[in-house]
């Protein structure tokens, strides 16, 4: 098929060495595409620009939204809903739910934003935990709320709430 002089190890060789090219060339090309959409969309220039306070209403640029069907539990406005890690259970008057967030921030703004916020809605801060993450437990009559905040090395972090009703005697 080939002629004499040309050894079959050498064709192998050639199309070792394109198909290696053509498989960089690809992991190159999704590499960049992936950086360039995670540095430029979604990001703030800086990492407490989208924390809100809202509490203060008379600044225009500073907003919060009320958590997923619990008004009295705050979420920075660029903080998205995840509805596929989130679940809400109703009956009657109980309520309790499991609402997953992600967003944009640093992990010490989104703890000084919880801090700040929840208090502004009559929660009492009851302990808080900090290793990787952090972990804030709040209390006010008749429910109990636990924040927790992880933040990734690429800098999209995640809150958690765990929201629900506490019997009291």
């Amino acid at each position: 098929m080939y002629p004499p002089f040309v050894k079959e190890s050498f064709i192998v060789n050639i199309l070792d060495k394109y198909f290696r090219f053509v498989a960089m060339l690809l992991g190159t090309t999704i590499l960049f595409c992936s950086c360039a959409n995670l540095s430029g969309q979604n990001a703030p220039e800086s990492g407490d620009a989208d924390l809100r306070s809202m509490g203060s209403a008379t600044d225009e640029d500073q907003s919060a939204e009320v958590s997923y069907r619990f008004t009295d539990v705050p979420v920075p406005s660029k903080f998205k809903l995840d509805r596929a890690k989130s679940f809400i259970y109703e009956a009657g008057s109980f309520k309790a739910g499991i609402i997953t967030y992600s967003g944009w921030s640093k992990l010490d703004t989104l703890v000084d934003f919880y801090k700040k916020e929840m208090t502004n809605f009559e929660w009492e801060m009851v302990s808080i935990f900090e290793h990787n993450d952090t972990t804030l437990v709040y209390s006010k009559e008749g429910w109990s709320c636990t924040v927790h905040l992880s933040s990734s090395n690429l800098g999209r972090s995640k809150i958690t709430i765990k929201i629900g009703p506490i019997n009291t005697p």
